[in-house]
């Protein structure tokens, strides 16, 4: 995979400018805020709310960010925009997409137009701090999404135009999942929507984050259909069983996703089963286990 460059001569210059004057502590704070907005710190917050706070809402969030995970690469997938510091060797990147892949791993660290981080904390945040009374914390919930996608081409890993889509991208999901659930009776029509929208990236998306979003949309909306029919748990009782939900959850999804890697190696079919496995059993099988141990204590 080659991919395509293109970009403003003005995105080049900003970056160079602000990674000219970094220095340790701008290195550092942007890392920090580039972290926040991966999808492990959303994914553990989206467990909190699922398995500990509000169930709906977490649910309501969780179909945002894994719209965005499927959205984006089929977006990066027909545009193929390579990253900044492919291209460029004076732009360095200081913290990969993929941190754990080789940074000039292409299939790996994916393409870079839209910016995944940036519609991923715009559709999660906001809605996160929304039901909140403190002002400061709605606030926080808009202004973290903006910290983030600055901080993306702050570090190398995108172009500025990168950012300012994944934000439209992000906002626009957040808007249209409310508003679609809005007209529909039934919320698995919902889902149903959602999926087939994703599908026809089956057939020509390349890079593993495609799949990787498609197996847990899949493994979510599997999940959620079975927790709603034969389990359908309540809120903990205590802070205690809170902790232990959120815990186990985390644990059980990558026990299955890890352990179908290590039984059937990798593979772009085996990605899909095994995030679909882990999500499924994590959300939806899970539960009834800790809701019989809660009763019987």
């Amino acid at each position: 995979m080659l991919g395509t460059t293109f970009y403003f001569d003005w995105e080049i210059n900003l970056i160079l400018a602000i990674q000219a004057h970094f220095g340790k502590i701008g290195v550092l704070i942007s890392q920090v805020c580039s972290l926040l907005g991966q999808q492990y710190p959303l994914v553990l917050l989206v467990c909190i709310l699922y398995f500990a706070i509000d169930k709906k809402m977490g649910k309501r969030i969780c179909l945002n960010l894994l719209t965005v995970l499927v959205w984006c690469p089929m977006i990066k997938n027909v545009t193929f925009r390579r990253r900044p510091y492919f291209d460029n060797e004076n732009i360095k990147i200081l913290i990969a997409a993929e941190p754990s892949a080789d940074a000039y791993d292409m299939v790996a660290q994916g393409f870079s137009f839209p910016s995944a981080h940036s519609a991923c904390s715009v559709a999660a945040y906001p809605a996160m701090t929304r039901c909140s009374k403190k002002k400061w914390l709605r606030v926080l919930g808009w202004v973290l999404p903006f910290i983030i996608g600055i901080s993306r081409f702050c570090v190398g890993a995108h172009y500025p135009t990168d950012v300012i889509v994944g934000w439209a991208l992000g906002i626009f999901v957040a808007f249209i999942i409310p508003f679609l659930g809005s007209k529909l009776k039934n919320e698995n029509y919902l889902y149903l929507i959602i999926l087939l929208t994703a599908i026809p990236g089956l057939f020509y998306c390349q890079t593993t984050d495609y799949f990787s979003g498609f197996g847990l949309l899949l493994g979510f909306f599997l999940g959620s259909l079975f927790e709603e029919k034969y389990v359908n748990f309540e809120k903990p009782k205590s802070i205690k069983y809170a902790i232990l939900r959120v815990a186990l959850g985390i644990g059980v999804f990558l026990l299955f996703a890890q352990g179908i890697k290590f039984i059937l190696g990798e593979g772009i079919v085996v990605r899909v089963i095994r995030y679909t496995v882990g999500a499924f059993i994590a959300l939806g099988v899970f539960p009834i286990l800790f809701k019989k141990f809660e009763k019987e204590n």
